[in-house]
């Protein structure tokens, strides 16, 4: 049951929105991106240093947890082509860039 909840929501967020040679977003574009700005956020409120190499850092680990647990047989995690990690990465950085933009000059 909870697996195949799981499957559909998996499904669900590798539905490709858009994709050429160049550019690549799919929905966990969009939670990669949502995530950047909560993560931010926060490390804003808690007037982190370093935010943005904080931000690379945390996400950048994480990416490096899934390839982990891809290579132990984990089913939690899809194997990505690199190109994905990468705009993982990317998306989340920009949503730690738009909110500090939006709230970190105040």
């Amino acid at each position: 049951m909870i697996n195949s909840i799981r499957l559909q929501i998996t499904d669900f967020l590798n539905i490709i929105i858009f994709q050429n040679s160049f550019f690549f977003l799919n929905f966990w574009s969009v939670v990669h991106l949502l995530f950047g700005v909560g993560i931010m956020y926060i490390l804003i409120k808690k007037e982190v240093r370093c935010k943005f190499l904080f931000l690379f850092s945390l996400f950048s680990l994480w990416e490096l947890f899934e390839f982990f647990m891809i290579g132990m047989g984990s089913s939690l995690f899809l194997r990505e082509f690199s190109i994905d990690v990468f705009y993982d990465i990317v998306y989340g950085m920009l949503g730690g860039f738009v909110i500090s933009k939006r709230i970190g000059k105040k």
